[in-house]
């Protein structure tokens, strides 16, 4: 086994001297580990992709953004079949989707 070093967000915000307000969330279900973190708290946009269903309740997690106030922007099912993974965990299909906070500006724009 390889061990990787790992680092925290705030870490790595202190070093680059900037704070994220994005999160791209593709790790295989993992998104209560990111979660823990309190990323979540800071961040304005979500870019996530729900896989791993047989081992995550992501209508938990919509639930939980929602009350948070985001707000689902885009939502789209792969159209490969990924019922064939090895592991057979992935399912028929992840979910990639798109959620912004009302805080969340694209240029003067606010998107709602």
């Amino acid at each position: 086994m390889v061990e990787v070093p790992n680092f925290d967000f705030r870490e790595i915000e202190k070093r680059v001297g900037s704070i994220f307000n994005v999160a791209l969330i593709d790790c295989e279900g993992c998104i209560k580990h990111i979660a823990a973190t309190g990323i979540l708290d800071q961040v304005h946009l979500i870019l996530l992709e729900a896989d791993r269903t047989k081992f995550v309740n992501y209508e938990k997690w919509y639930r939980h953004l929602l009350n948070r106030g985001f707000a689902n922007v885009w939502m789209s099912q792969d159209t490969l079949d990924l019922a064939l993974a090895a592991d057979g965990a992935t399912g028929p299909g992840a979910v990639h989707e798109f959620s912004s906070h009302p805080t969340f500006c694209v240029g003067s724009a606010v998107v709602r």
